[in-house]
């Protein structure tokens, strides 16, 4: 049986504005298993953003807590951007290539930043960017020169560039064509099986939750309901 990988405990968001307090996230109890792709559902202001932004370091919870591999995240990362860093990779809507760099520029950044060696980090974005179907001929291309497409085929090899063992996604296929996003998403979920890490994508669109192997559904920052498409029972991670 595989073991999660990250697990929200009694989790709880609580915004203070100028009109009072707002609950973005009520006692959200979850856990993320690695092998295997996770969406989560909700309408506008359900909280999904909310939590995902919280699974990734980005926000602190007001109640509850975040564990990564049975460890409190920030017991273990006192620096979350060291979490961020090391652990996580993030896919947006948005794409957020950086636009003065190239494709095979912006996959190298931050394994650069990481300390990666030279060859090494140049061998891993090439295979990356091969794996994700950015050929050589587009390698040199800046953001602006690339379809939408492949910006975010770009965006995820950037995503899995340290290797994490976590992938978040905010709304990946929001800005592309339905043909598009079922081969983005494809994509993301080959790699989820391929490298065994555990992704979690925010969508609004029922055709690509459909495509996860689970499917959280969250109204009013609550869980309304968490289904998989086998039963109960998590991916089987190969030992390698």
């Amino acid at each position: 049986m595989a073991k999660e990988v990250l697990s929200c405990r009694s989790l709880s968001k609580i915004y203070r504005t100028a009109a009072g307090e707002v609950t973005a996230i009520e006692d959200i109890t979850l856990d993320i298993f690695p092998a295997e792709m996770t969406a989560i559902m909700g309408p506008s202001g359900s909280g999904k953003t909310t939590l995902l932004s919280m699974m990734g370091g980005l926000e602190r919870p007001t109640a509850g807590e975040i564990l990564v591999e049975g460890t409190p995240l920030e017991r273990r990362f006192p620096d979350l951007s060291e979490y961020r860093r090391q652990e996580v990779g993030f896919v947006f809507q948005s794409y957020n290539l950086l636009p003065h760099l190239t494709a095979l520029e912006n996959v190298l950044l931050p394994m650069e930043l990481a300390g990666v060696p030279r060859r090494d980090r140049r061998e891993r974005a090439r295979k990356l960017l091969s794996a994700v179907g950015i050929g050589e001929d587009r390698y040199h291309h800046r953001p602006t020169r690339l379809s939408g497409g492949e910006q975010q085929r770009v965006a995820l090899a950037r995503a899995l560039a340290n290797e994490p063992p976590i992938l978040l996604a905010d709304e990946p296929t929001g800005n592309l064509d339905s043909e598009t996003s079922r081969q983005v998403i494809g994509l993301i979920h080959g790699m989820a099986r391929q490298m065994g890490i555990c992704v979690v994508v925010v969508t609004h669109n029922p055709a690509i939750a459909g495509e996860a192997d689970r499917v959280v559904s969250l109204n009013y920052g609550l869980i309304e309901s968490d289904q998989r498409k086998d039963g109960d029972k998590p991916a089987e991670v190969k030992e390698g």
